[in-house]
């Protein structure tokens, strides 16, 4: 859960490098979200205040920690440090958007989500729009080295990613008319 603290957001994230994966409190601008700060080419490293080695092997201490953006694979907002993640059974809310759902592989882990298209759009052109080097999952899932999970957002980092696949795709639908959608009693 975000925190606010004069004019910026300390968010908690889990951050999976090829080797080390942390845990840390994320200080981004007040009003953005964490692909922002991901994605913010003037900085080359995310500053993570009170780390926490979830796994590899390195001796950390409770200094700050930053982290090199070439090397994160991908970043995972976390409701709390140190958090047990798993899979979960929630549907996604995603009505009013169009998406498309991924396959990833990055590294060694497979992760699926749904990633926001637009109107016509595609999700693998999507993934060759180099603007930013991250992109966003939502209702994603990641399996690899110790991790089984889901969770509401996951940020890729698109170098790390060995190749992709859009299993379907899904057009937007107003608000007004997801809304009207269910049957009326009299």
């Amino acid at each position: 859960m975000a925190n606010v603290f004069e004019n910026r957001v300390i968010r908690p994230v889990r951050i999976v490098t090829g080797q080390l994966t942390f845990d840390g409190l994320l200080n981004i601008s007040l009003g953005a979200r964490t692909l922002d700060e991901l994605n913010l080419t003037a900085r080359a490293f995310l500053t993570l205040s009170s780390p926490h080695l979830v796994s590899g092997a390195w001796e950390l201490n409770e200094a700050p920690l930053i982290i090199n953006k070439a090397s994160v694979l991908f970043v995972l907002e976390i409701p709390e440090i140190g958090a047990t993640l798993g899979r979960g059974e929630d549907d996604p809310e995603l009505r009013r958007f169009a998406r498309a759902a991924v396959r990833l592989r990055v590294r060694d882990h497979a992760v699926e989500g749904y990633v926001h298209t637009g109107p016509g759009g595609s999700a693998l052109t999507r993934l060759n729009q180099s603007a930013h080097p991250f992109i966003a999952l939502q209702s994603a899932t990641v399996a690899g080295p110790g991790m089984d999970l889901s969770t509401p957002f996951l940020a890729v980092n698109r170098t790390h990613i060995l190749s992709a696949q859009e299993l379907f795709s899904v057009n937007a639908v107003p608000e007004e008319v997801a809304a009207g959608s269910g049957n009326v009693e009299s």
